[in-house]
């Protein structure tokens, strides 16, 4: 006797800010979820849900254990640690769509290209995100910190200080005067 296995739906998570994610199922609900630790402080869950055009069939098809499973394995510890501090986005909307539009850029250009910050107030996030961007123009063999600063229209002088905050921070390793630091030694933070 044969048994018909259905597939799970898959979902898709987009990490925000603040310890926030936007997660996609089939057929096309879209819901912004918040994530807390739980006790054990090695594993999220999901403690606050914004559904997006709410049906009963979202609801009955709402991927709870999923959504959950996919942030421990998928790698959104680091990220959630590192952001979860940041203030809550006023537009979870505008707010994912910035992000989801920086992926695509950032996957036509064949690297993490990065922008400038709208603001003054400067988060974890950004640091991740010059850090990443700074390890990629170096794998490219480009010099990383023209790179980012013409990626971001800022002066270079500017990029050094945000580079300086994102190695002080501990995403990058401590620079050496006259060379190009962007990997860890092994053992370090970010050895893999």
């Amino acid at each position: 006797m044969f048994r018909h296995m259905t597939e799970e739906p898959r979902v898709s998570l987009v990490l925000g800010e603040a310890g926030w994610a936007e997660a996609t199922w089939p057929p096309n609900h879209i819901a912004h979820v918040h994530f807390a630790l739980n006790e054990d402080k090695k594993t999220l869950r999901v403690d606050e849900i914004a559904l997006k055009n709410p049906t009963s069939d979202a609801l009955r098809s709402f991927p709870l254990a999923r959504i959950e499973a996919a942030a421990d394995a998928g790698g959104f510890m680091l990220g959630f640690a590192m952001t979860y501090t940041n203030p809550k986005p006023l537009d979870l909307d505008k707010h994912f769509q910035k992000i989801k539009r920086q992926a695509s850029s950032n996957k036509s250009a064949g690297r993490f290209v990065l922008e400038r910050p709208e603001g003054r107030f400067l988060d974890n996030g950004f640091y991740i995100r010059v850090a990443k961007a700074y390890r990629e123009a170096v794998a490219l063999g480009l010099n990383p910190r023209q790179t980012l600063a013409k990626d971001s229209h800022s002066a270079t002088d500017t990029v050094a200080r945000w580079v300086g905050e994102a190695r002080r921070r501990g995403y990058l390793p401590p620079g050496r005067p006259g060379k190009v630091t962007a990997h860890f030694e092994e053992g370090g933070p970010n050895a893999s």
